[in-house]
């Protein structure tokens, strides 16, 4: 099943935008489709590649086939993710004889620089920090399911807008899709080669995080000022103290949101926010959209 975009109103700045270079540059979303592949394909590593100057998502989700990326073939099975970058050959379609099924996603950004890929485009869109993001990874089947759903919520509002590619509800549903990839491939490993008594407070963050912290109290246990080990964290692990309670407060939100009924009160509350209203303003700001439409479309609401 596809669901095709047939008209635009122009380059419209909306939630999915981005700023580079101090210019905003909008999405244009093209297609998401369900598709469906019998077997019936070439032999393995047979057809054509193309490329196109657009960004490629394409979710595995039933089957064990295969498909070619940058001249190389790879296998694919439930869970099987696949980021590709403007320009880059590929191919999805009857690769192997096995009957595959996938989800997939095409947008493009108007006026991007060159050689501009998702890595790129997810850390603008998050704003935040730098990331480096994996062309090929492998989802648990929670997460499977949880990004297929998220793939389906834009194939549906594709549908009810009759390919108005402008829809305010559609780029959200994309926009659902973008956090659960953050939540998935954005990587929160601890740091090894830092002074020790940053990693203590790193942990401490970690472990703590749902409760009330003062950046006073972890300068005092790292045997500094606060405006010193602001600095020394913030070169250490290249965001603030403050950024990475925040961050680790929303990744839990996201994931009470995706997988209970919880009020937003109670879940501000089990996130370590101070109440419903700072968890919306912070969740707005950061992942561009409220948690009440994030709920709504995850499928939730």
């Amino acid at each position: 099943m596809h669901a095709v975009i047939t008209h635009h109103r122009g380059p419209v700045p909306t939630i999915l935008g981005v700023v580079v270079d101090g210019r905003s540059l909008a999405v244009r979303l093209h297609l998401a489709s369900d598709e469906h592949h019998p077997g019936q394909g070439p032999s393995p590593g047979g057809g054509r590649c193309h490329s196109h100057a657009v960004f490629h998502l394409v979710l595995y989700t039933h089957g064990d086939g295969a498909f070619v990326l940058d001249g190389r073939r790879h296998p694919a099975g439930p869970g099987t993710l696949v980021l590709v970058d403007p320009d880059h050959p590929h191919r999805f379609g009857p690769v192997a004889r096995s009957p595959t099924r996938y989800r997939s996603l095409t947008f493009s950004l108007d006026e991007a620089p060159s050689h501009y890929g998702w890595s790129d485009y997810l850390a603008a869109w998050l704003g935040h920090r730098q990331v480096t993001l994996p062309s090929i990874s492998r989802l648990s089947a929670p997460a499977t399911r949880a990004m297929a759903d998220a793939l389906q919520a834009v194939i549906d509002q594709i549908h009810r807008s009759a390919g108005n590619g402008a829809e305010p509800a559609m780029h959200l549903a994309v926009a659902t899709v973008l956090v659960h990839l953050a939540q998935e491939l954005i990587p929160d490993d601890r740091p090894t080669c830092v002074d020790a008594d940053l990693l203590a407070a790193w942990d401490d963050i970690h472990r703590h995080f749902r409760e009330p912290m003062s950046i006073t109290d972890l300068a005092t246990r790292a045997g500094c000022s606060s405006g010193h080990f602001h600095r020394r964290f913030k070169t250490a692990f290249n965001r603030t103290p403050m950024a990475l309670i925040i961050d680790l407060r929303l990744r839990c939100a996201v994931e009470l949101l995706r997988t209970t009924a919880l009020p937003i009160a109670a879940i501000a509350a089990q996130s370590g926010f101070t109440d419903r209203g700072q968890l919306t303003r912070l969740f707005t700001r950061h992942l561009k959209a409220s948690p009440r439409c994030f709920r709504r479309m995850s499928g939730q609401g």
